[in-house]
């Protein structure tokens, strides 16, 4: 895989921040949301179920789940733009596009 600056990863017209929120956003699901928190003197990215905990606890699954974890937020932004920025780029550029779009 090409390593690509963050710059030509975040699309024009958004702040790092707001490209991190997007992808964020569409890492969750209906079942759970991904955030970052302030956690142990740095940043953690957590997913939390949003299904009942004696459910969650039937299946040994936590209610809250640790996915990584760094010193500074800016160093989290990074990380998920560099990891996660691709895929979600491309995911969204493929639902805006028209049937007449994918033929030859």
């Amino acid at each position: 895989m090409t390593d690509l600056s963050i710059e030509k990863i975040i699309p024009a017209g958004k702040s790092k921040t707001e490209f991190v929120e997007d992808i964020l956003f569409h890492m969750g699901n209906m079942h759970s949301h991904v955030d970052i928190i302030e956690d142990d003197g740095g940043y953690a990215l957590i997913r939390t179920y949003e299904i009942d905990d004696a459910l969650l606890e039937d299946y040994g699954v936590p209610a809250e789940k640790h996915l990584g974890w760094t010193k500074t937020l800016d160093d989290m932004h990074d990380t998920l733009i560099r990891n996660e920025g691709p895929y979600y780029r491309r995911v969204t550029q493929n639902k805006n596009r028209k049937d007449t779009d994918l033929t030859p």
